[in-house]
C-alpha cells in the first residue's frame, strides 16, 4: 500500500493544556508510528508557556515549532506553516481539541484512493452553543453553497489536501478568512472536493480567540467580495511539462 506522508500545520496561541494532549492523540491516530507524520506548530506569541511545552514534546515526537514572524491571525500563522512543510500531504487542525485528529488517517486515505483532492471535517455533530450553531449552518447554505456552489462546511478548521495546490493557486487571505478562499480557488483551479463527517467538540480548554459576529461579518463579507470578483484563470503546470522546460 502506498502510505501518504502528512504535515499537520497547527496555529497556536495561548494552548498550553490543550497542545499535548494534541500530539498524543495524533500519534495514537496513527499507531505510533512517527515516520507517517510531522506536526509544525506556528505560534502566534502565546504568554502562557505554549512554546515551551511544544519544545519539550519535540524530544520526544515529530514536532517543529516555530514562532509568529509575521502578521497577527490564524491565517497567516498557516501559510508560514505551509512553508515549512516537507510531506506531500497537508493537514490543517486547531489545537483546542474540538475537532478529533483520530479522523486524519481516514482522511488522508480518501485522497489516496483517489475520492478527492481536499477532504473536509464537516462538523454534522456539534456540542457548542445553539447560537453558534444556527449562524455557522446559516452561513455555511448562504455563503457556501449558494454563493459559491460548495457542498462543505467552508469553515471547518480540519482539512487535508494535496501540498500542490497551494503552488498552483494565489491565496490573500486576512485574519480568518483562509478557508473559504482555499475552498473557492482550489475548485476553481480543478481540484475536487470531498468531505468525512465529525463530532465538533465543546472547548474544554483556554479560551477561544474568535469574536464571533464580527468574524462572521468578517468573513461573509470577504465571500461576497469572491462571488463578484473577476475571476482569474489559474495555470497548471504538469510535472512532464515542468521537467521539459527545465
Amino acid at each position: 500500500m502506498n502510505q501518504k506522508k502528512l504535515s499537520i500545520i497547527v496555529p497556536t496561541l495561548n494552548e498550553a493544556e490543550s497542545v499535548q494532549i494534541l500530539v498524543l492523540r495524533i500519534n495514537q491516530a496513527f499507531n505510533g508510528d512517527r515516520s507517517l507524520y510531522e506536526i509544525i506548530f506556528v505560534d502566534d506569541h502565546s504568554t502562557d508557556g505554549t512554546v515551551e511545552i511544544l519544545e519539550n514534546l519535540s524530544l520526544s515526537y515529530p514536532i517543529r515549532a516555530y514562532l509568529k514572524k509575521g502578521k497577527r491571525g490564524k491565517a497567516y500563522s498557516l501559510l508560514e506553516g505551509f512553508k515549512c512543510a516537507k510531506y506531500e500531504l497537508f493537514a490543517i487542525i486547531d489545537a483546542d481539541l474540538q475537532y478529533p485528529p483520530e479522523v486524519l488517517p481516514e482522511m488522508i486515505e480518501k485522497i489516496r484512493i483517489g475520492e478527492a483532492d481536499i477532504i473536509v471535517a464537516n462538523r454534522s455533530q456539534r456540542k457548542s452553543g445553539a447560537l453558534r450553531n444556527f449562524a455557522s449552518k446559516w452561513f455555511a447554505f448562504i455563503f457556501g453553497r449558494l454563493l459559491h456552489g460548495l457542498n462543505c462546511d467552508v469553515q471547518s478548521g480540519l482539512k487535508v489536501f494535496k501540498g500542490q495546490i497551494l503552488d498552483e493557486i494565489s491565496l490573500n487571505p486576512s485574519g480568518w478568512t483562509f478557508d473559504l478562499e482555499f475552498l473557492i480557488k482550489a475548485r476553481n483551479a480543478g481540484y475536487t472536493i470531498s468531505n468525512v463527517d465529525i463530532y465538533f467538540d465543546e472547548r474544554k480548554y483556554g479560551e477561544s480567540k474568535i469574536q464571533f459576529l464580527r468574524t462572521i461579518w468578517k468573513i461573509g463579507s470577504n465571500a461576497i467580495i469572491m462571488r463578484f470578483r473577476k475571476k482569474i484563470p489559474t495555470i497548471i503546470i504538469s510535472a512532464s511539462i515542468k521537467n521539459m522546460i527545465d
